[in-house]
């Protein structure tokens, strides 16, 4: 499965009561204009933590069941003067930061990992707006907030662990002598079943309790930096060639970007390539 930066790498408008969570809100982040607190940690329903904006996440203590931890803030340019309220703008503002500063944030947060190694995790980070609120008062920037992908949830959902307890970094680093303890796998019926693309199928799995799929690679699809986008067909070529280097005794399937019919897109090109995984089955 292909994983970006800042995307939902992926946030909540949640109603705490509606699903059981016994928490103490702090504060509302509505009528908050002060740029956020590394550290932070937040809880929401699922469908808010993919949100652009954090209006619906409530600040809790971070020893309470929470979902999200704000990892970092990136101050937002003063020359931005119109509140980014669709993907295409959000975009458009995230390209005015320097990409460097984000990349820099997110490596500190996960230490000496890779980014290859961050992108195979079910740790996601997600970047969040002030809320039109916020942004009508002068509030200007990008907050970063992590959060674990749920076991047992639909791998297409991304929905995230509402029920965490303590700073994840405690996970990051435990995981450093054992990185199936944060790596995502994905269990699902049968091999024709893929974990990957628009139609993934499966659920989000647990590394340790030998779940179908799992992640043998995350590599960048581009051969330089700053390459064009050479095309779908040589994108889905260059994909299918890396991952089929895992086949062979013990491997029964193998899913790649590319395999599903149309997935891949100019969109997903960055400057710096494109990040994809090669997933792979042990079990017939």
């Amino acid at each position: 499965m292909t994983k970006k930066l800042i995307t939902g790498l992926s946030a909540i408008v949640l109603l705490v009561s509606g699903i059981g969570l016994s928490v103490h809100i702090l504060s509302r982040p509505a009528w908050n204009v002060a740029a956020p607190t590394v550290g932070k940690c937040w809880v929401g329903m699922a469908s808010a933590v993919v949100q652009t904006d954090a209006g619906g996440l409530h600040e809790v203590s971070c020893s309470s069941p929470h979902s999200n931890q704000t990892v970092a803030v990136i101050r937002l340019p003063k020359t931005i003067t119109v509140y980014p309220i669709s993907n295409g703008l959000q975009l458009s503002t995230r390209h005015e930061l320097n990409a460097a500063v984000i990349d820099a944030a997110i490596k500190s947060f996960f230490g000496t990992l890779s980014m290859e190694q961050i992108f195979a995790t079910r740790v996601a980070v997600h970047s969040y707006l002030p809320t039109l609120q916020q942004w009508n008062r002068g509030a200007r920037w990008l907050r970063l907030d992590s959060y674990l992908l749920k076991v047992g949830s639909p791998i297409g959902l991304r929905e995230p662990d509402l029920t965490l307890k303590g700073r994840i970094q405690s996970l990051i680093v435990a995981a450093k002598n054992n990185l199936d303890l944060i790596n995502l796998c994905v269990d699902s019926a049968s091999n024709t079943e893929i974990p990957r693309g628009a139609n993934a199928k499966g659920v989000v799995a647990d590394c340790t309790k030998n779940p179908r799929w799992h992640i043998a690679v995350m590599t960048n699809l581009a051969k330089r930096m700053n390459e064009p986008f050479p095309g779908v067909a040589e994108v889905s070529a260059r994909s299918k060639s890396v991952c089929e280097r895992y086949l062979g005794p013990g491997v029964y399937a193998i899913a790649y970007y590319g395999q599903t019919p149309g997935e891949v897109s100019r969109q997903n090109w960055t400057g710096k390539g494109l990040y994809a995984a090669c997933w792979v089955s042990n079990k017939p």
